[in-house]
């Protein structure tokens, strides 16, 4: 901290004596000195105090990541104090641990059984689908070169052979009357018996008579094969190839279907597996974790539990506190804000232990300030850089917070008086003195800057010490 700075000019006059100050109406007897303003590097600073609150590390409970049933207290190794990380705390017993371990493990080995049944289908899903593939190509092939086939010879060997049929049936009817006709002129003539010739005659005629009604027959049926037959068959030889190939394309999305359903009752049967894994593996290491230690290396507060006391999951036992590390929270005015800022250092003496200073550092300033009356205060938290051994949390200390203004017009504290209209200095004017208004800045404990109504070499009047 920067001591007073040298008075220039100072003398030792009093207001009895001196004309001028009668004029300003000063206390007779009354003794001053006078200073000039200066202006050079200043050092502003700001004091307040704080309270010391230690920083949290965590707490003391058992969190099961799995584990549902009851818990009790069964030994409890140490209830306060600085506590190591690692170092145990209590221990719980869990009622039905062994219970729900047991239920946990047949969950994951059903599980798993199921999971490698969902793999063992998937398997031969995929070879049946290998099969099926070959099939409808194979079936595909077949049906392509039978289209071929008919569209290359067969159609119109079809048709032909038919027509031909039909053409050699008429003419062996024909025959049939040229031999009848043939024979009756035969037998016009001849000396046979004429029984023998009736059953000549009788067996030509019937049997004419006989391939007459075969003609109808064979025309219709020729007629039949040519207008229903055998385009029915060229149009389900079309039809098969239309017929399969969308039959192959359904049949080939219900496979992919299928599969994908089988894959999926794969996945959610490894989903399962796993779930069921995690919550075996989860309630064994909450049965490891029965006993409670700290993690981090601190102070912890008295423990509330007892042996044989009932608790339940992540109930808060005991709070885990920094040793060496903490915040305090001061408060400063709307004028302050021109020394303070966000990670500015500040100096902080332990009130129990005067000879306890430490640094600290500004985290926050309160964005919105509390008004009371005409001033208007705003909460700065800090950040504690250095705790010694013997500081507690609730421990009150004094803040002191600096900084640095170049090139500041300033006068003692003591030149500076207010009233109800401001603040003002009284300013030396030839051989008397002058009220004037004045600005003023930051301060220190001995010093204030003046933004405005002085400029450096003003001589200003002090009370005498």
């Amino acid at each position: 901290m920067k001591t007073l700075m040298p008075r220039l000019l100072a003398l030792t006059i009093l207001a009895a004596t001196t004309p001028a100050l009668a004029q300003d109406d000063a206390p007779a007897e009354e003794a001053f000195e006078l200073v000039q303003a200066e202006q050079t590097g200043f050092t502003a600073e700001v004091r307040g105090t704080a309270r010391y609150t230690a920083d949290p590390l965590g707490e003391v409970r058992f969190e099961p990541d799995a584990y549902s049933g009851r818990l009790v207290v069964a030994e409890v190794f140490k209830d306060h104090g600085r506590v190591s990380p690692g170092e145990a705390i209590l221990r719980l017993e869990a009622e039905d641990m062994a219970e729900q371990l047991e239920e946990a493990q047949r969950a994951a080995d059903r599980a798993q059984q199921r999971l490698a049944w969902a793999q063992d289908e998937l398997r031969m899903a995929r070879v049946e689908h290998e099969i099926n593939e070959e099939k409808r190509a194979l079936s595909m092939a077949d049906a392509l070169e039978d289209f071929e086939r008919w569209n290359a010879f067969e159609k119109d060997d079809s048709y032909l052979s038919t027509e031909m049929g039909m053409a050699r049936f008429e003419a062996r009817v024909a025959d049939e009357q040229e031999e009848l006709r043939q024979l009756e002129q035969l037998y016009e003539g001849a000396r046979l018996a004429s029984r023998t010739q009736d059953v000549v005659l009788e067996r030509a005629r019937r049997s004419l008579e006989q391939s007459l009604l075969q003609l109808e027959i064979n025309r219709r049926a020729h007629r039949t094969a040519m207008e229903t037959t055998l385009p029915r068959r060229e149009r389900d030889i079309e039809n098969r190839m239309r017929w399969l190939d969308v039959q192959n394309a359904h049949a080939v999305a219900r496979a992919a279907v299928a599969m994908i359903r089988q894959e999926q009752e794969v996945e959610s049967a490894e989903r399962a597996a796993e779930q069921a894994a995690e919550h075996l593996a989860e309630l064994q290491a909450d049965a490891e974790s029965l006993e409670i230690k700290a993690g981090h290396a601190g102070v912890m507060t008295a423990l509330s539990v007892r042996a044989g006391d009932s608790v339940s999951a992540r109930q808060v036992l005991a709070q885990l506190q920094s040793q060496d590390a903490g915040t305090m929270q001061m408060s400063i005015n709307a004028d302050d804000l021109r020394v303070v800022r966000e990670g500015g250092t500040v100096a902080i003496r332990w009130r129990p232990f005067g000879e306890i200073e430490t640094t600290g550092t500004v985290r926050t300033i309160a964005w919105v300030g509390q008004g009371s009356g005409d001033n208007t205060s705003y909460s700065v938290l800090l950040d504690v850089d250095e705790v010694a051994s013997v500081i507690r949390p609730g421990m009150l200390a004094d803040i002191t917070v600096t900084r640095e203004v170049p090139n500041a017009v300033t006068v003692p504290a003591d030149a500076v008086a207010r009233d109800a209209d401001g603040s003002f200095v009284m300013v030396r004017d030839g051989e008397a003195f002058t009220r004037r208004a004045v600005v003023t800045g930051a301060t220190n404990a001995d010093r204030v800057q003046i933004i405005q109504g002085l400029d450096a070499g003003d001589t200003v009047r002090v009370p005498a010490e």
